[in-house]
This record gives structure tokens, C-alpha cells and sequence, in this order.
């Protein structure tokens, strides 16, 4: 049980945190490699212990696999991804990362003024 919370907790801090680390880093980007995933997650000091969610929701299927692929791992882009969508994009798991750091940023710049009215911050939608 407490493997999940701190899964779930690990997978907001990629989608809320590593993206604006990642914007602030290497700028705007439709992918970012699976290199500058790890580090703005290390130096953002992110849980790693998740980071191959990162790596789904930030590189590309091209790269996760061929990292991954060879691992054996019995983790897959499509799975990774559709964990992460059902909990935050309503299930839409084509999402990429320029429409997530966007759509962050946009929340953040929104929510600097005041409090969130919604207090929800898990469950959003980006405009796709």
C-alpha cells in the first residue's frame, strides 16, 4: 500500500514538477531524451524511484524501448502511459510533453494570484 501512494505521489511530481524542471533546463521540447529526464529528475531532487513513468510521459516510444526493451523489463510505454492518463487526462494517453509543460505552466501563472479553487490538482485536462 504504501509502494502505491508513493507511486501515485512519484507520477504528480513528474506531471506537475519534472515538467517545469524539464521547460526550465532544456526549454520546450515534443521529446525530451531519457538523459535530461534522469538528471532535471535528480536535480530536481524527484523521487527515481518511479522514473520510468518520467520516462513514458516525457520521451518517446523510440527511446523508452530501446532503453527499456533490452531490460527485459516487464515495464511497457503503453502501460506506463495509460496509468498515468487515467489518473490525469482522463484517459487520453496520447498526450506529449509540450502539451503538458504548457498546460502547467498556464495553472501555475493562473494560481499565483490566489488559491486553486478547485484544490484538485490530479485530475486535469490539457488542451489537446
Amino acid at each position: 500500500m504504501f509502494r502505491l501512494i508513493r507511486k501515485r505521489l512519484a507520477i504528480r511530481s513528474y506531471v506537475w514538477k519534472l515538467s517545469q524542471e524539464l521547460l526550465d533546463r532544456f526549454g520546450k521540447k515534443s521529446y525530451y531524451s531519457l538523459d535530461e529526464v534522469t538528471q532535471a529528475c535528480c536535480r530536481g531532487g524527484l523521487p527515481t524511484d518511479f522514473v520510468a513513468y518520467a520516462h513514458a510521459i516525457f520521451c518517446s516510444r523510440s527511446d523508452f524501448d530501446a532503453y527499456y526493451g533490452p531490460l527485459r523489463a516487464a515495464c511497457t510505454y503503453d502501460r506506463l502511459r495509460m496509468v498515468v492518463s487515467r489518473r490525469f487526462f482522463g484517459g487520453v494517453h496520447d498526450f506529449n510533453p509540450d502539451e503538458i509543460v504548457s498546460y502547467v505552466r498556464a495553472r501555475i501563472k493562473k494560481d499565483v494570484g490566489g488559491f486553486r479553487q478547485s484544490g484538485d490538482a490530479d485530475n486535469f485536462t490539457p488542451m489537446m
